[in-house]
């Protein structure tokens, strides 16, 4: 993750409406991603923003619970991320 942030001089990431079903030792859970992130420190207007699903699966240990999966689906963009941009 470190290295995917370096890029952004600011950044917002935010999950919302979170939502878990536990069943015995097992669990699935849901939840929508917001991200936003500036590009440029002096134009904060030129950002990069996308937002998707996210859907993760627990099983529960004798450490507690641990995650085993971790899914995330883009559903849209605004603007353009100059770190996928290939640089020449």
């Amino acid at each position: 993750m470190r290295e995917a942030e370096t890029g952004y001089p600011a950044m917002q990431h935010h999950i919302l409406n979170l939502h878990f079903e536990v069943t015995g030792d097992r669990a699935r859970g849901y939840g929508y991603m917001w991200f936003l992130a500036v590009q440029h420190a002096d134009r904060p207007d030129d950002h990069f923003a996308m937002g998707g699903p996210y859907a993760w699966r627990y099983r529960r240990g004798a450490d507690g619970w641990l995650l085993t999966e971790q899914r995330l689906g883009v559903s849209w963009t605004e603007g353009q991320d100059e770190s996928m941009v290939p640089r020449r």
